[in-house]
């Protein structure tokens, strides 16, 4: 007899199993709150408070009564917390509970605690475990050396944050620093964390040589972020993955040409210099694209793609205008931008391509033979309402959206599709 059956079927067994569901679905339930207004609301929770590992208070507008103190007493095992955006209160080394791994600052909190003349203990240190401290808009006060822990992965600040890197005080292990649209100092003569991975950058800063680390995996410059690149040597040779934001508009082809490492490229809605052969290093898997304007020549984009994507900005004239014959590599997924409604030409995409996704918007009638022979995957979404071209026979997947009506004939289905998704189709 199958040994759960014999347990469960056992009275006592059985109330205790059914004690501890009831337990795990109401801390489960309780873990994230989004819908306390008054922190007097926490005692209901009282039940299930030592079982309450993450606590979200954003929704708290009311500050009076709650306190980090009191929060660490009742909820012991507390490991996440994110406070309501008018919480402000000086915050003492107490305060925090030992398990704590994580705790998101509200845009409102903008005081001294972090720093050694605004606390009567000399300057707050943070718990050892704790991993990630994130602050909110207001948030621009220095932090004392020795209040941020060794054990610090991610360090994050909101818009308002600009003062020097010097006053910052960043532990070595640190591994995600992201800085918001308000910092604006020099990024040259500074150290950067040795054992940072991943830098986000939302200002127009300078980045000097020698600033960022070796061994840097990700770096995304987004926001207002537009300054060149004037030495092969500002990002380290080590890079994974860099995405540059919606103001960016300046050569890469000099950064570039040192990243032997690097997979995955994003390029914002302004980026409009023109790639040329060579110039993308032949690491490269992923690439997104755009506005981009300019004629993608055959050889541009390396072998070495494997998936490319025009975002949700490409128009369906421009994608066509940049895409002849041979502009694409053997890829094997590749997905159309939001807007894309124009048929696509026989051999304009490659004979190479696994996985094809049209976007919401699509709703044109596909030539015969314009889908790929490879096409394994093939994905339309909620506009599409027409009769389906001559699918390839190797076509093992198809999802159709909720618009789609047409009269499917068996017999036009490939003998070796062994998934067909249609969102209300009526048979």
């Amino acid at each position: 007899m199958d040994l759960f059956l014999i347990c469960f079927r056992n009275l006592y067994i059985r109330n205790y199993i059914i004690k501890y569901l009831r337990l795990y679905n109401n801390t489960y339930r309780y873990s994230y709150l989004a819908n306390f207004k008054y922190p007097n609301q926490l005692n209901t929770l009282d039940p299930f408070s030592e079982y309450i590992t993450h606590l979200n208070l954003v929704s708290i507008f009311d500050p009076k009564g709650l306190s980090l103190k009191s929060i660490k007493y009742t909820f012991p095992n507390l490991e996440h917390l994110l406070l309501p955006s008018i919480f402000n209160d000086v915050i003492k080394v107490q305060d925090f509970g030992n398990r704590l791994k994580s705790i998101v600052f509200g845009d409102d909190f903008n005081n001294e605690s972090f720093s050694s003349t605004g606390n009567e203990n000399n300057g707050l240190v943070l718990p050892m475990g704790l991993e990630k401290v994130e602050f909110g808009f207001k948030f621009n006060k220095e932090i004392s050396k020795g209040t941020l822990p060794s054990s610090l992965k991610s360090l994050v600040f909101g818009y308002s944050w600009n003062l020097a890197l010097d006053k910052l005080n960043i532990p070595d292990q640190l591994e995600i620093l992201k800085f918001g649209r308000g910092f604006e100092r020099k990024l040259g003569g500074v150290k950067l964390p040795s054992g940072l991975k991943s830098l986000v950058i939302k200002s127009n800063v300078v980045i000097h040589e020698n600033v960022l680390p070796i061994g840097l995996k990700e770096l995304r410059l987004l926001d207002k972020y537009n300054s060149p690149f004037k030495t092969a040597n500002v990002i380290p040779s080590t890079l994974e993955y860099l995405e540059v934001g919606n103001s960016f508009n300046q050569d890469l082809s000099i950064a570039l040409s040192s990243l032997k490492s690097l997979r995955v490229l994003r390029l914002g809605d302004e980026y409009n210099i023109k790639l040329r052969k060579g110039s993308l290093p032949p690491s490269l898997t992923n690439i997104e694209f755009g506005n981009y304007v300019h004629l993608l020549e055959p050889g541009v984009i390396p072998h070495s793609v494997t998936d490319i994507t025009f975002k949700d900005s490409f128009s369906d004239k421009r994608l066509l205008s940049i895409l002849v014959p041979g502009s694409l590599p053997p890829v094997v997924e590749f997905k159309m931008g939001h807007y894309f409604n124009i048929p696509i030409a026989p051999s304009v995409l490659p004979s190479t391509i696994k996985s094809l996704n049209f976007s919401d918007n699509f709703k044109t009638k596909l030539e015969d033979y314009s889908i790929p022979s490879s096409v394994e995957k093939l994905v339309f979404c909620s506009d599409f309402n027409q009769n389906l071209p001559i699918l390839p026979s190797s076509l093992k997947i198809l999802k159709l959206g909720h618009s789609f009506k047409k009269k499917l004939n068996i017999g036009s289905l490939p003998y070796g599709l062994t998934y067909l998704s249609m969102s209300s189709y009526e048979f």
